[in-house]
């Protein structure tokens, strides 16, 4: 929870910028396209890919959790086309009158 009420005031002061620019829910280049967002009560990072992080988790954790799940993800879709592809097979041979060995 935010130690006050209300929306954050989240401004930037990059360079060349006479003054304060507001930055929440804007990307800023500068840092790779994050951006702050509000996460239900909580202050957020989104990152350029979409991934958010709630204030106060360590950034390198989250995206390594994130990389594990995708490889993770990755390699169940990986698996079920092998399975369909094996069964696609397995109906070819038994089109054939033959029985296949599984």
């Amino acid at each position: 929870m935010l130690p006050y009420p209300g929306i954050p005031q989240v401004e930037r002061l990059a360079p060349g910028d006479a003054a304060r620019v507001p930055w929440l829910e804007r990307a800023c280049p500068e840092l790779g396209g994050i951006s702050f967002i509000m996460y239900g009560e909580q202050l957020a990072v989104r990152t350029h890919d979409g991934l958010v992080v709630p204030y106060g988790q360590r950034l390198a954790e989250v995206l390594e959790i994130a990389r594990q799940q995708s490889a993770r993800e990755q390699a169940e879709a990986g698996r079920e086309q092998a399975e369909a592809r094996a069964e696609a097979l397995a109906a070819q041979v038994r089109a054939a009158g033959l029985t296949p060995a599984l």
